[in-house]
């Protein structure tokens, strides 16, 4: 599921036997599992741009009004994408994606009281509903996956980093 030209992991559809161009969050899984050789790490790294947004990775790069494509960022992607990046010793890289995704999950944490299911990654927001299409219309207050990621990524900042983000 290599594809050297784009540097990303893609899917690939096996009834029409090509490689799906979709880019997609999920290019970082090879990085969590450690299968991706150290040249594919490093293609995967010159593509974090594709995804990343202020409030952390978003799943793809295309606006099509569904759930799983930009600008929305899901709490277990963003936690696979880290700890790939952490695996191949892309700490600087790892620790700036966390203090983004933690610092919006608290900012808005600290407006409303709960963790959300999803989030606009790109407005730093949990309202994601006026956009979405397809999926479900709605995002779950007190979500255990953003939970776990939250404390997880919190857990694995340095603590200077820690201490600045809880700070205010």
């Amino acid at each position: 599921m290599w594809d050297e030209p784009s540097g990303l992991y893609c899917d690939y559809d096996y009834v029409h036997h090509r490689v799906r161009h979709y880019p997609f969050l999920t290019t970082f899984y090879p990085l969590w599992t450690e299968i991706a050789t150290p040249e594919q790490a490093a293609a995967a790294v010159r593509n974090l741009k594709r995804f990343e947004q202020p409030g952390g990775l978003q799943t793809s790069e295309f606006r099509s009004g569904d759930q799983w494509d930009a600008p929305v960022g899901w709490a277990p992607l963003q936690w696979i994408a880290v700890e790939g990046l952490r695996r191949y010793g892309y700490r600087t890289e790892a620790d700036r994606i966390s203090r983004n995704f933690l610092s919006m999950v608290l900012l808005e944490y600290e407006k409303h009281g709960d963790l959300e299911e999803k989030y606009d990654v790109s407005r730093r927001s949990d309202e994601v509903l006026r956009g979405l299409h397809y999926g479900y219309h709605s995002n779950e207050a007190g979500f255990g996956w953003t939970n776990a990621v939250f404390t997880a990524l919190l857990d694995q900042l340095p603590a200077h980093g820690q201490h600045e983000l809880l700070k205010h």
